[in-house]
């Protein structure tokens, strides 16, 4: 994803009722464990040309995709 898009995205959900929600980074093992970390920090390395997100340490959780608001795209 490039910086452009998330940026779309993240304004898409710019609204009093989400202002102060936690970000966080979800992932599923390969043992279908699955963790979040909050997200800290984000920062550009000009070295690789990449931004990178700065996470806490990784605890368990569990989630379903029944309660998630996504955006579309209109084209």
């Amino acid at each position: 994803m490039k910086l452009k898009e998330l940026v779309k995205k993240l304004k898409g959900f710019e609204c009093d009722a989400l202002k102060d929600k936690v970000v966080v980074h979800r992932f599923v093992t390969n043992n279908g464990y699955g963790y979040k970390e909050v997200v800290e920090d984000v920062y550009f390395d000009a070295r690789s040309g990449e931004f990178v997100i700065v996470t806490g340490k990784e605890e368990s959780s569990n989630w379903g995709n029944d309660a998630e608001l996504r955006l579309e795209d209109r084209k």
